[in-house]
């Protein structure tokens, strides 16, 4: 069953995925919710609970978000965002806000 906090925007951005603090994988994101994002990574090493922190840019600026893997698949991962700053949560709803594009499918090889 689908449990979501908010609803989701079709969003296609370029994500940083940082682990421990250091950058350790790229990749894109294809929807984001005030609540959650889904990632394409091309691969997924990271089990379910893993905590990690994505970075998003976009003409608004740039976010780190704190959260963890509720679920994965072949090619990427969806993301439970974790407490954000107000000054995240800001950026992050005029990103949201923004774009509303159509989703792509995980086409990374």
């Amino acid at each position: 069953m689908e449990h979501r906090w908010s609803k989701r925007q079709n969003i296609t951005l370029p994500v940083l995925v940082f682990e421990h603090k250091l950058p350790v994988a790229t990749g894109y994101c294809t929807n984001v919710s005030a609540s959650g994002i889904y990632l394409c990574t091309g691969h997924t090493k990271w089990n379910v609970n893993s905590i990690l922190e994505i970075e998003l840019h976009d003409e608004f600026g740039h976010v780190r978000l704190p959260g963890m893997i509720v679920h994965r698949s072949p090619k990427g991962f969806g993301m439970m965002l974790s407490e954000l700053q107000p000054t995240s949560r800001t950026i992050l709803n005029r990103i949201i806000q923004s774009h509303n594009k159509p989703q792509l499918s995980c086409r990374i090889s």
